[in-house]
């Protein structure tokens, strides 16, 4: 496990001093390189300080799953800026070595070309969007509970299913909760549903079964005719 965070950590650093190219190529000012410096320093000193004071067997959750999660989320910043970087390496590597082989004796291309804003600003805007999506999960989207309904229909079902409901419960995760209202208020909507039966389809815990012991009490409240 100490060789998988050593290993991360080095990855994790050299993407994050490829990807700040592009922050350096769209913002001059230094306070935003400052800025840029820091949060990936902070997020990776909380990690490697959770990993440290870490006890073994109580599972992925609470502040340590927070920091592994803001951990992934800049990690997928880093990792998008460095690909979209590469690819104008690339492009530029190319054009500089044709110039040289081909002679060219224009001032203007003799050296190797500079980064091309627009490249950065395609790049920092697409690696927003799963860096975004992720914060947003885990601060405010794992409470944006959502009821979609579906109807299904197949020839050949029996009878004795005409009309029966089902609600599928999935990816709880429980180990990332801490607000037992919120909990309690989406066991609730589901009650609301008056389905016939209720299932859970994967992921009830990050990584041990302790997380859900202090959710159990509430998870135990969920209702279905024909059991959960």
């Amino acid at each position: 496990m100490t060789r998988f965070i050593v290993i991360l950590s080095i990855l994790y650093i050299v993407l994050a001093i490829y990807g700040f190219q592009a922050f350096k190529t769209l913002f001059k000012h230094p306070a935003v390189h400052l800025g840029y410096a820091l949060a990936y320093i902070a997020v990776w000193g909380y990690l490697v300080f959770k990993f440290v004071t870490y006890v073994p067997g109580t599972g992925i959750r609470g502040s340590v799953a927070l920091a592994g999660g803001v951990f992934f989320s800049f990690f997928l910043l880093a990792l998008f800026l460095g690909f979209f970087l590469l690819l104008e390496d690339v492009v530029r590597l190319s054009v500089y070595g044709f110039n040289k082989i081909a002679g060219v004796s224009d001032e203007s291309v003799r050296f190797f070309p500079s980064r091309r804003k627009f490249v950065s600003a395609i790049g920092l805007g697409l690696a927003a969007l799963p860096f975004g999506a992720l914060l947003y999960g885990m601060f405010k989207g794992k409470y944006n509970y959502k009821v979609l309904k579906y109807a299904l229909e197949f020839e050949d079902l029996p009878e004795a299913f005409d009309g029966y409901q089902i609600t599928q419960i999935s990816d709880v995760h429980s180990g990332s909760f801490d607000d037992a209202d919120k909990v309690a208020y989406g066991v609730d909507l589901v009650n609301q549903q008056e389905s016939d039966v209720i299932l859970f389809t994967g992921d009830i815990v990050n990584d041990r079964c302790e997380e859900l012991r202090p959710w159990a009490g509430t998870f135990a409240k969920l209702k279905a005719n024909d059991g959960v």
